[in-house]
């Protein structure tokens, strides 16, 4: 599964013999650092016609700090600012001029820096991690530097994040949690110590509000919480030698001088998905708010060591969720799925239109599942069909398939007309249904299936206007799968269409099913019909017919309101057969036994 497409994005835009040593990005522009002190800043624009998609760099402004010494860190900031350390000499400058802004303000014992507020062109907060083992936040601008608060730690800071006001921090031998309280005191944590004999460089990125990612022992990425410093997901297993971290939620990308590795930190088993091999790897940069197609997204751009800059474009979501349901990675899918649609929402972006394309993906999802859960080669290798069953039903139900596309499956359930337009069908239905065409025991595990799911859903919100449909089928299903609920369900409101399940249960040999649903549909006559044809015709019986002590208590019943004529006929019908066993269907009809003597008296022999 691939999350990202790589572009080559340029080369040769620092000249010989500089070498790149820091970048940043923010949505179209670019800054570059050198080794000989030198700032580079361009725009560019993302040109895609048709499928080509390719980088168009602007006009260069160029800057040397005069200090011989590699840049370390950039950040453009929103306030158009650009935030340089070099030679551990913090500078603040003017975009695009590159002219030292706040009263030509620097910064001296500067090891690391974060942008905290920079939402004012007269001003821009920043942290500060200082070799005097303190981290501060102050106030540039035009006047004297301001206090806002201050950190002391027990080593100099060589990384960190904040998250409001709560701050990771990476240090020589161990990683801190500081939380700050609005009263101004401080609580730190130990997070974990850093062994001298596996020398890890501390590498700190904030993955999401709340949550921390840091590099540790053997080589993994810890997630640690900035409430407490717990950790709700496993580890990842990043590559050996991390230079750098980039966290684009749901995904991870972690960087060493081979290769860009893509990680999932979505809870589930594949954690690396996909890998990227680069020259030479050097740094990473993360901008959002990157206006693509009409939408905003984020891109990573990867400097080598050779000066040359590759691009890292997201996929859309759709297209790596239904390239991870190809591959029958459901769950994973489902996951990107739902942080997309959960981002969009929590971002003010949800829309009908994504909505739907949210149900598409739930209706793949269910039928994937679907496909698992009646596999003979699942069942028989002792995979959870009842899970995959479950899941199934979930992402069905919840991403509204119409019920008919399900049914349509199996042949001979649907009634023969619909009463709405069948809208297209959803992804994986015709794999399916060729699947169960050639598989006779896949077309009796997806019936199973589907009278289980009808059982549970006839009548809610997923049948909507097709309850007929739905009734129709269950009663079809349900003659055949389990014979013995055929009479409850009958009785209970069956809003079937009972010429097309007649004929159905007729030439199925349901002819006691048949029976009953005429007797429900107030066909009486026909329902004693049918019975008396069972007793009299031992080639068409029905195993599920109790017999005739059945048909006698029924035909008992009949007396009471006999507007139809039915009592007499019948009666005399048992009696006939066994005058002594259905004796009982003359005292216990309820008529006056002067009225039932007269009757015996006008049909009797002498």
């Amino acid at each position: 599964m691939n999350a990202y497409e790589f572009l080559f994005f340029s080369d040769n835009l620092i000249p010989s013999p500089d070498k790149l040593t820091a970048l940043d990005v923010l949505r179209k522009s670019l800054a570059l650092g050198t080794n000989s002190s030198c700032i580079y800043l361009f725009t560019f624009e993302l040109i895609e016609v048709g499928t080509s998609v390719e980088f168009s760099i602007g006009p260069v402004q160029q800057k040397s700090l005069g200090l011989k010494k590699p840049i370390v860190q950039l950040e453009i900031c929103d306030n158009k600012k650009l935030v340089v350390l070099c030679d551990n000499l913090l500078q603040v400058l003017s975009i695009p001029s590159l002219e030292v802004s706040y009263n030509a303000t620097k910064l001296k014992n500067v090891t690391s820096f974060q942008v905290h507020n920079a939402l004012y062109e007269k001003s821009l907060e920043l942290y500060i991690g200082t070799k005097k083992k303190t981290i501060v936040l102050l106030q540039l601008g035009d006047s004297k530097p301001q206090l806002i608060r201050e950190i002391s730690l027990p080593e100099v800071p060589l990384s960190f994040r904040v998250d409001g006001d709560a701050l990771c921090v990476g240090l020589w031998s161990r990683y801190l949690l500081v939380n700050c309280a609005p009263d101004g005191t401080q609580q730190q944590q130990e997070l974990f110590s850093l062994d001298d004999g596996q020398r890890v460089t501390p590498l700190v990125e904030l993955v999401e509000k709340g949550e921390f990612l840091v590099t540790g022992m053997n080589n993994l990425g810890i997630f640690v919480s900035a409430k407490d410093g717990s950790s709700r997901r496993p580890p990842l297993q990043l590559d050996s030698n991390t230079l750098a971290l980039a966290c684009a939620s749901p995904y991870v990308l972690s960087l060493n001088d081979e290769f860009l590795t893509v990680h999932s930190g979505l809870h589930y088993e594949r954690q690396q998905v996909q890998t990227h091999s680069v020259n030479g790897g050097l740094s990473l940069a993360l901008a959002r708010e990157f206006a693509r197609c009409g939408s905003l997204s984020h891109i990573v751009l990867i400097a080598c060591q050779s000066g040359d800059l590759q691009a890292a474009l997201p996929l859309p979501w759709y297209s790596q969720v239904e390239q991870m349901l190809r591959e029958g990675q459901v769950d994973e899918a489902m996951r990107v799925a739902e942080h997309a649609r959960q981002s969009a929402s929590d971002a003010g972006q949800s829309s009908p239109e994504l909505l739907a394309k949210f149900r598409r993906i739930q209706q793949a999802a269910g039928l994937a599942c679907l496909r698992r859960a009646t596999s003979a080669a699942a069942k028989s290798a002792g995979q959870s069909v009842a899970e995959d069953a479950q899941k199934a039903t979930q992402y069905l139900v919840e991403g509204r398939i119409d019920l008919r596309h399900l049914l349509g499956l199996c042949p001979g359930l649907l009634p023969p007309s619909g009463s709405v337009e069948l809208p297209a069908p959803p992804d994986g239905l015709s794999q399916l249904a060729e699947l169960c065409r050639a598989e006779p025991d896949r077309m009796n595990l997806l019936k199973a299936f589907l009278l289980e799911l009808l059982f549970k859903y006839r009548v809610s919100r997923f049948t909507g206007d097709l309850r007929r449909e739905a009734d129709t089928a269950l009663l079809k299903l349900c003659s055949e799968l389990r014979p013995g609920q055929t009479e409850t369900l009958i009785y209970s409101e069956l809003d079937c269409d009972s010429a097309d399940c007649l004929a159905f249960l007729a030439s199925s040999g349901r002819h006691h099913a048949r029976a009953l649903l005429l007797r429900s549909l107030g066909r009486s006559a026909e329902a004693c019909q049918v019975w008396r044809q069972l007793l009299d015709d031992s080639e068409a019986g029905d195993p599920q017919f109790p017999g005739v002590d059945y048909f006698a208590e029924y035909v008992t019943t009949l007396a009471a309101a006999d507007a139809d004529g039915l009592f007499w006929p019948h009666a005399e019908y048992l009696l006939a057969k066994e005058p002594e066993r259905h004796l009982r269907v003359l005292t216990g009809c309820g008529l006056p036994p002067s009225d039932i003597v007269t009757r015996l008296e006008s049909r009797a022999p002498k």
